[in-house]
């Protein structure tokens, strides 16, 4: 029974949010690309100065 009710609710919450889903993809996006590039700089960095 609790399940169910946990589901509707989810739904009826993803529903106000449906009009901004390309804007959320996108966020998502550039948030994991943003990380990515903030793990790489030290990375990058080492290798180029030989440390």
């Amino acid at each position: 029974m609790k399940s169910q009710f946990t589901k509707k609710r989810l739904k009826k919450f993803l529903s106000y949010y449906r009009p901004y889903r390309n804007i959320f993809v996108m966020d998502m996006f550039f948030a994991a690309l943003s990380a990515i590039a903030t793990l790489l700089f030290p990375l990058l960095s080492g290798y180029i100065t030989g440390q």
